[in-house]
């Protein structure tokens, strides 16, 4: 071997050492993740059942050392800091927000946290000041410009990741919007003052309708589109307990999920409205309202609503009089049932063999009824192996439709979405004879909320 030879052979040998060395590091690096990772979920689960406050904060802070993504370090992070909040001691949760902000992000979300620490220490004029600092910050929506579609053409091409995040960008601004003064008006003591405050929801994120119908049409043009991004921000609002967004995110949902949000605001209000200023001006206001809403938030069922503005109309659907109206509870939340028909299932959904393929809101299965209050869950079906499942279900548009299931599985995603207390009695009061209830009771289904703040979203 001469010379030249060895030096080829040196230098390929020394290229075949490195590689080996960084196929090491790589492979240690990636043990090293899997442990950690699977030391993260452990710690999780711990945290999940334990009492103590205390104990879950050195179990937060070292799932924290142990996550191996950002979102996973967000959820430790904001974890720790509503225990501190819990324990009264704000001024570590002021620092630890101050640290989540250096790390991550500061947005309309950390602003509206910072306030409610204010609220908490009682500095009520502090919180007001940034809540309205979160109400006066604008934000247009912006149209995907030129990188995101190419990106979306060629990197991504299926998902459309980079036009979703456009439209999750603002559907999270209009969300924080809304809480943002849920909780100003919570804070003002008189009446009218507050209402006024509230009528701003009429008035927050003006493209709202349109962008929602663009977000409409983009996914019935690229149906395999999802996206990431408002999984990682709305867990972390569910984290810090501002709640009535979402009990589980689903792109396909996402509008409906917001405007549920824009109406259950909207018929606490109503109810303020009436018990402040009586039946006639309220009908003249909401109607005045009503009409500056564009043909998507129409779509959405206002239950309580469309029975207030229609009564002693021929055309109410509803059986409810102002009496009636008058005796149902004006705060709290209670939980309905929502069944939807799923493609993803390896046969053909059931309910679209019925030729239901919209979501409805389920009033009876068999002997389970909304009226008692108990949760339905794919073990609730599971009891009814072998039987026929007789189903009682309430569209949009207020009617009830009875189909008949014999398949093992229903065919339908199950979600529970929650509405004002008085959503449910009005559901009780039409329909809980004509779906074959024995009983009711108006304290039933309702849900208890541990955060005062949330208990009319900003009513009193």
């Amino acid at each position: 071997m001469d010379k030249s030879d060895k030096k080829s052979y040196g230098g390929c040998l020394i290229f075949i050492c490195i590689f080996a060395i960084l196929a090491i590091f790589v492979r240690w690096r990636d043990d090293v993740d899997e442990s950690k990772s699977q030391r993260y979920q452990e710690l999780m689960d711990q945290i999940a059942k334990e009492p103590s406050a205390e104990k879950a904060i050195v179990l937060f802070n070292e799932a924290y050392e142990n996550a191996t993504s950002r979102n996973e370090r967000r959820k430790a992070r904001s974890g720790v800091i509503v225990l501190y909040e819990q324990l009264g001691n704000y001024s570590m949760a002021h620092h630890l927000l101050d640290e989540f902000i250096e790390e991550f992000e500061s947005s309309k979300f950390t602003d509206i946290h910072r306030a409610l620490l204010f609220v908490k220490e009682g500095k009520k004029e502090k919180a007001i000041e940034m809540l309205e600092l979160v109400l006066n910050e604008k934000k247009d929506f912006e149209e995907p410009g030129m990188v995101a579609c190419l990106w979306d053409s060629f990197i991504s091409p299926d998902s459309g990741e980079k036009h979703l995040t456009h439209y999750y960008d603002y559907f999270f601004d209009y969300v924080c919007n809304m809480v943002a003064l849920g909780y100003e008006s919570y804070l003002i003591t008189d009446s009218v003052e507050r209402l006024k405050n509230k009528e701003r929801l009429f008035l927050l994120n003006p493209q709202i309708d349109d962008v929602a119908q663009s977000y409409i049409n983009y996914k019935t043009e690229n149906p395999k589109s999802y996206g990431g991004f408002e999984v990682e921000k709305i867990d972390i609002m569910q984290k810090m307990h501002l709640g009535l967004w979402t009990t589980a995110v689903n792109t396909d949902n996402l509008v409906e999920d917001v405007y549920r949000m824009k109406w259950n605001f909207a018929t606490f209000f109503l109810m303020e409205y009436d018990k402040t200023y009586g039946y006639q001006l309220t009908k003249q206001k909401m109607s005045d309202l009503l009409e500056t809403n564009h043909t998507t938030s129409e779509k959405f069922p206002k239950f309580l609503i469309d029975a207030y503005m229609s009564l002693g109309q021929p055309e109410n659907k509803s059986q409810m009089t102002y009496d009636d109206f008058k005796s149902f509870h004006k705060e709290g939340l209670a939980f309905l049932i929502k069944l939807t028909p799923t493609t993803l299932l390896s046969s053909e959904s059931s309910f679209i063999k019925e030729g239901i393929t919209d979501s409805r809101i389920l009033l009876r299965c068999n002997d389970w009824e909304f009226s008692h209050g108990t949760n339905f869950l794919p073990d609730s079906v599971a009891k009814y192996r072998g039987m026929k499942k007789q189903l009682v279900l309430l569209s949009d548009d207020y009617k009830l439709d009875t189909i008949s299931i014999e398949s093992a599985r229903l065919g339908a995603r199950i979600e529970y979405v929650f509405v004002p207390t008085a959503i449910y009695e009005l559901l009780l009061h039409d329909f809980s004879r004509r779906v074959g209830a024995d009983s009711v009771s108006r304290t039933q289904g309702r849900v208890p909320v541990s955060n005062s703040f949330l208990d009319d979203l900003g009513g009193q």
